[in-house]
Formats: C-alpha cells, sequence, structure tokens
C-alpha cells in the first residue's frame, strides 16, 4: 500500500481506512485494487471494493485469495 500511495511504510498503520491520510482517497482506493487484482491474479467485485476500505479489510481479503 505504501508504495501504491507513495508514502512511507510507518505512515499505514493496522488501522487505517480510507481517507485516514489524504494519499488514500477514493481515486487511489480504486487504483490500489486495481493493482492488487494485478500483482495477485486476482479479481475484485465492486462489492468487494465498496468493503475494503481498510487496511485489515484488504489484508482479509488477500488472505481468503490464498
Amino acid at each position: 500500500m505504501a508504495e501504491i500511495f507513495g508514502v512511507e511504510p510507518k505512515e499505514i498503520s493496522e488501522e487505517a481506512t480510507i481517507n485516514s491520510f489524504r494519499e488514500w482517497d477514493s481515486f487511489s482506493h480504486i487504483n490500489l485494487m486495481l493493482e492488487l487484482e494485478r500483482r495477485y491474479d486476482i479479481s475484485i467485485s465492486e462489492e468487494i471494493i465498496i468493503k475494503c476500505t481498510s487496511f485489515s479489510g484488504i489484508v482479509e481479503l488477500l488472505k481468503s485469495q490464498r
């Protein structure tokens, strides 16, 4: 996430949610989901995109794709 948002990793905590920091806005959230699809060769539905608005939610998504 830090790489995609262009921030230091220490800026992203487990409690981070969309809009926790200015780089994680709705546009960058979509870019994050697209990058996760590309990097992990997964498909993320619109419903899941809406639910994955926190760091912990994204971690859970990736764990469920294993």
